[in-house]
């Protein structure tokens, strides 16, 4: 298995079987522990080559911190990147999280969008990805209209947004080089934001596994208005993306 294997330890009250099923149908491996004694023996098989492993808020353990610096003793990873998921917890238990070792929230409800995302930042070790992509960007799902020259208009998704672009999840993309206007109903207050298709990715040989299928948009000639209520837009988010 590659390095796009993950493991769920399903030691906690809410069963992770809904987070399994979603990210097999992402193409992520999916490996399942029902007790941390099973979690340290697939973690110490080199074959299986895990990249990350998501946990319960409640991991049932005296002391998580300790647990989780075990586990990662075990996958002879001293970064290996933890993730948690359940139900939302408050700022104190966070907090309480965050000091054990884990990073990244997977709070419920998950959606395909937020999943794929945060596993594709925990696989790609924190500051890779972000030194990799270069402006913050933030996950969603929110429902987008695609105009190109003509008047014709599609429906999309948008996957990622950034204050230089965004990535818009579509069955049939525009062709690379085709300069478009963006419509987010849920986030009028951006306007039409206008860019050019610079990469596609769709079905074949050449697919990128860790998108999903549609279209790379930069924008070009924004206005600052605009930008500003991006940045702060993304501010705002990116918040929910740490413990």
């Amino acid at each position: 298995m590659g390095l796009r294997t993950i493991l769920l330890i399903d030691v906690g009250v809410e069963p992770m079987d809904l987070l399994d099923a979603l990210a097999r149908r992402l193409d992520f491996r999916v490996l399942r522990a029902k007790t941390t004694d099973e979690a340290m023996l697939l973690l110490r098989e080199p074959r299986f080559a895990i990249g990350c492993a998501v946990v319960p808020p409640d991991l049932p353990v005296p002391h998580p911190g300790r647990a989780i610096s075990a586990m990662r003793q075990a996958a002879r990873c001293r970064d290996l990147p933890f993730l948690v998921t359940g139900s939302p917890r408050s700022t104190e238990e966070c907090r309480v999280l965050s000091s054990a070792g884990i990073r990244i929230p997977l709070w419920a409800p998950v959606d395909a969008h937020m999943l794929r995302f945060q596993l594709n930042r925990a696989l790609s070790t924190g500051e890779t990805f972000r030194r990799r992509r270069g402006a913050r960007r933030i996950p969603s799902s929110a429902r987008a209209i695609v105009h190109a020259r003509g008047g014709r208009a599609k429906e999309a998704r948008l996957y990622t947004l950034s204050a230089q672009g965004a990535f818009l999840a579509s069955a049939m993309p525009s062709l690379r080089g085709t300069d478009v206007e963006i419509e987010l109903p849920s986030l009028a207050s951006f306007g039409r934001l206008s860019g050019e298709v610079v990469m596609t990715n769709v079905a074949g040989n050449l697919m990128k596994r860790n998108l999903p299928a549609g279209m790379a948009v930069r924008f070009e000639h924004l206005a600052d208005e605009e930008l500003a209520a991006i940045e702060l837009y993304i501010e705002r988010k990116t918040r929910q993306l740490e413990l």
